[in-house]
């Protein structure tokens, strides 16, 4: 009976056995199997991936490593990264932060590239440990992101630019859309009184005065619907104190967040508008003061061709009349030549008269 007792126990060893190998088969096959996806994604990663020892010499190093830096993966292997790679300013503070943290993650650091060039790089680091808690060494995934930096640098030196050209600028420059005003640069508060914050919450009609804002509205409406529209016109504005300001407003449509919108930029014009106002008085007396002087001028020449008339021209066919009479008289032959050239200087300030009388004014022109 001991004996069958035995064997029992031996067989259930025995199947215990066969289950436990054939677990450690599975278990082989599925850490082979993660090796396997590991040593894909570490050898097909776009990223920089290494492994080091704990004097942080390279162990192994995927594809893009060698790449990046431009040594060979035989080159690589041996390399000291913090020596290699990291500059002499950089090692210590991050050296200090892995041992400090156990990691770093997206770290960003200046790498040298074999032939010395520099690079912007995300560093995300983890130390190596034993179950036992040991460090072995590190291992981590470097991105090259100089062609970023450069980018986001050239972005950030145009915002620069664009928000110094909005802040500078000699015109108020809003944004419109839906009828509220989305955006407003400085010029813009000094010409309507209200900060850029308090614009920025109201609709933009509230600053056109009353008896414009419908054909500002209506311009907007055409606008949005793509017609024919001004794009330059003149209209009436209310600051915050309540005066009244002409301004110019030059509008076109574009796209704001994905939406249209209005982009106007706005003049104030009131200084313009006076003086063409003062232009207009002066140009309206200068007709009137033109009017005035022609009457006077006619009046003139009437009282001019009138005293011609009445008197010189009268005068004049007197005494014609009189030389005539005179030469009728018994006179030597050489009086009578004097009195026949007298009779023709008087013939000719006779006609004389009558053409100037004529030219100054016709009605006293007589045949």
């Amino acid at each position: 009976m001991q004996h069958i007792n035995e064997l029992v126990e031996l067989r259930k060893r025995i199947a215990e056995l066969k289950a436990l190998k054939n677990e450690c088969k599975q278990t082989e096959e599925a850490l082979r199997r993660s090796e396997e996806r590991y040593r894909t994604f570490f050898e097909q990663s776009r990223d920089a991936i290494y492994i080091t020892s704990q004097e942080g010499e390279i162990l192994d190093a995927n594809q893009s490593t060698s790449d990046l830096f431009g040594y060979s993966k035989e080159e690589m292997i041996g390399l000291n990264v913090m020596k290699t790679y990291v500059r002499s300013e950089d090692r210590l503070k991050l050296q200090q932060m892995i041992e400090r943290e156990r990691f770093v993650r997206d770290y960003e650091i200046k790498l040298r590239k074999k032939d010395g060039t520099e690079m912007d790089c995300l560093l995300t680091s983890i130390l190596r440990r034993t179950p036992d808690g040991d460090i072995l060494g590190y291992q981590g995934i470097i991105r090259d992101i100089t062609e970023g930096k450069k980018i986001e640098k050239a972005l950030r030196d145009s915002e620069e630019k664009y928000y110094r050209v909005l802040e500078y600028a000699n015109q108020g420059i809003l944004v419109g859309r839906d009828g509220m005003i989305k955006f407003s640069n400085p010029k813009m508060s000094e010409i309507s009184g209200y900060s850029q914050k308090e614009l920025c919450s109201m609709p933009f009609l509230e600053l056109v005065h009353p008896n414009d804002r419908e054909m500002v509205h209506e311009r907007h409406i055409k606008r949005l619907q793509g017609k024919e529209i001004p794009h330059i016109y003149d209209f009436r504005a209310i600051d915050k104190d309540g005066n009244i300001k002409w301004v110019e407003i030059n509008a076109v449509l574009f796209i704001w967040e994905g939406r249209p919108a209005t982009l106007a930029f706005l003049s104030d014009v009131s200084k313009r508008k006076e003086t063409e106002k003062k232009v207009c008085i002066y140009q309206e007396q200068l007709r009137s003061l033109a009017s005035e002087l022609s009457l006077i001028e006619a009046r003139e020449r009437r009282q001019i061709a009138t005293d011609l008339h009445d008197h010189i021209g009268q005068n004049l066919a007197i005494a014609k009349i009189k030389l005539g009479e005179l030469r009728e008289m018994v006179f030597p032959a050489k009086l009578v030549d004097y009195v026949d050239k007298i009779q023709e200087y008087v013939e000719e300030s006779i006609h004389f008269t009558r053409s100037l009388t004529f030219e100054l004014s016709p009605r006293f022109f007589t045949s």
